[in-house]
């Protein structure tokens, strides 16, 4: 889930952002019709909802959700056959269809930052990152665990634990980290001090020496490669350039577009990355092709802003650019190969929708107006309108949707046969993946009974939501 999103999400204050019902609100189309049952189980789903299904929905139901019980909700993920919900504290899975627990892991200080999962490989990733603050006006460290764990079981294959010095320069505040790219076993973070201009850090953890690898700064991670991390080490304060470095030891392969003040990458190709950036030398934000093995630099066109929030989907990235709940903001379909635009949204007959999520070559989101919508992500097309939720991940069982920190799972209904054709034809797969010291003592992560029980409050839960 992107920063900007998340940061939307967890307000759960945007109108754009839940489905309307009257005078009230909620990310589902009803959340009073939610069903009481056990305490201690999820909502048992209706018989309509989708037992075995073939194909990514794009309709779901709000009469066959679960709540769940957790609060304070910072992610959310699925598997191919597991939901996963992320709080400071702790990570719980529930396999599906059925919701059962399957496994918790837990941090004991509450530092959880992020979770990345690999369905692919049937893995997934959580980070914690934590600060010890020094003695005086000494700077303190700050200190990060990644652990890769199996997504069905819940058993922790590999961990790493290390700790990098904070910055002088910034501020003597608590850093937070999400994980920007895993490419083998090495984990590469984007850590940074919430709400500040001061600079990123990048940090790379080696799972198989359990120790971070090597970290850098000023280095904003933007993209990363089978061999390199591709980062911008300017500010808003101070310009810099974007730089490659190399995967397995930090060193800078390259250096391109000096006087970058702020950048993001839009997408990359087998031959290079495209990069979208802010400068000292142009008057508008510019996109740029940047070569990967020698960071010479393509004709740069110009654009109207350079804060794109950007997920890959096949040969397209489809892009947010602006805040994703303010007006003004757009969403594009961008053909990275070609360097232009594929499609783009709002149109003097369409509206541009809130992304909450694209995966397998659609794009999932919410009008301002709560009504949720699949689109094609290769031509912007609509696959279906009315969806009933704007969710977060999805998979063939149904869609989580999170709001206010609290997660709910909807299952699939069937919907229009129509609604659920495949993708584009034109499109081809990616293959970019579904967003120290020692290991990790046990008491750090523990995996619980699978047979265990949740905690679930009786009755439907129900969202409090801001007046915009």
């Amino acid at each position: 889930m992107s920063p900007s999103l998340r940061r939307v999400l967890s307000a759960g204050a945007a109108t754009g952002l839940v489905l309307t019902l009257g005078a009230g609100c909620s990310w589902i189309k009803d959340p009073a019709a939610q069903r009481q049952g056990d305490p201690d189980a999820a909502t048992e789903p209706s018989s309509t909802a989708t037992a075995d299904p073939t194909a990514m929905p794009t309709l779901f139901l709000s009469d066959a959700t679960a709540s769940f019980p957790e609060e304070d909700v910072i992610d959310a993920a699925v598997g191919t056959d597991v939901v996963l919900t992320m709080t400071a504290g702790r990570v719980v899975a529930r396999s599906l269809p059925d919701l059962d627990t399957a496994y918790s892991l837990t941090s004991d200080d509450g530092s959880f930052t992020d979770l990345w999962v690999d369905d692919q490989a049937r893995t997934g990733y959580t980070l914690e990152v934590r600060t010890e603050p020094g003695e005086g006006t000494e700077v303190g460290t700050q200190r990060y665990v990644v652990q890769r764990f199996d997504l069905e079981t819940g058993e922790i294959s590999e961990a790493a634990i290390g700790d990098v010095d904070q910055d002088p320069r910034a501020p003597a505040e608590d850093v937070t980290g999400e994980i920007a790219a895993v490419q083998d076993d090495t984990v590469v973070i984007d850590s940074s001090v919430p709400n500040s201009r001061a600079a990123h850090t990048a940090v790379a953890m080696d799972l198989r020496t359990e120790d971070v690898a090597w970290s850098a700064r000023p280095a904003q991670v933007l993209t990363a490669t089978s061999d390199a991390v591709v980062v911008d080490t300017g500010t808003p304060d101070e310009a810099g350039r974007i730089r490659a470095l190399t995967l397995a030891r930090g060193l800078t392969r390259w250096s391109a577009l000096p006087g970058t003040l702020g950048a993001r990458a839009i997408g990359t190709t087998d031959d290079s990355v495209l990069v979208v950036r802010t400068d000292e030398v142009f008057t508008q934000p510019t996109i740029t092709s940047l070569d990967l093995a020698t960071g010479a630099a393509g004709k740069p066109r110009t654009t109207d802003a350079w804060d794109w929030d950007c997920s890959p989907a096949y040969d397209i990235a489809v892009c947010t650019i602006g805040e994703p709940d303010q007006p003004g903001a757009q969403v594009v379909g961008w053909d990275v190969a070609r360097n232009r635009e594929a499609w783009e949204l709002p149109t003097d007959g369409r509206f541009a929708p809130i992304v909450s999520v694209v995966t397998r070559g659609l794009v999932y989101g919410l009008l301002d107006s709560g009504q949720g919508v699949v689109l094609d992500a290769a031509t912007g097309r609509d696959v279906a309108g009315d969806t009933g939720a704007g969710p977060v991940g999805v998979n063939y069982y149904g869609g989580v949707v999170v709001y206010s920190g609290r997660a709910v799972f909807l299952y699939a209904g069937e919907g229009d046969p129509d609604a659920s054709a495949a993708p584009s034809a034109s499109a081809s797969p990616s293959s970019s993946p579904s967003a120290s010291e020692s290991a990790l003592p046990s008491e750090d992560a523990t995996t619980e009974d699978p047979g265990g029980t949740i905690d679930q409050p009786s009755g439907p839960v129900t969202p409090t939501i801001s007046s915009p």
